[in-house]
């Protein structure tokens, strides 16, 4: 997720907050904020703008590469995946 404030359009809203050198540890940022409960607003708005990112991505109609991957999978095969930043910046 080191990419996702600014894939979502979140560099102008941490630079308000004095936050642009948290920008790539967005979860380590949101985490913060939790726990600590400061700027509520951000927190918001961090919410809001990741909520309007997820909800507009839809499943392409067309196969796609992944598709056919699962689609030749044998009884013995596995798909491991540790990141999923990949995936994220190719939306």
């Amino acid at each position: 997720m080191a990419s996702l404030a600014e894939t979502i359009e979140l560099l102008d809203v941490l630079e308000d907050y004095g936050l642009a050198d948290r920008a790539q540890d967005f979860e380590g940022l949101y985490s913060d904020l939790c726990s600590s409960g400061e700027s509520p607003e951000l927190k918001e708005i961090l919410e809001a703008r990741v909520r309007r990112y997820f909800s507009a991505l839809a499943v392409p109609d067309e196969v796609t590469i992944y598709d056919r991957l699962v689609l030749s999978l044998r009884q013995k095969d596995v798909i491991t995946t540790f990141n999923w930043d990949p995936l994220l910046r190719s939306c």
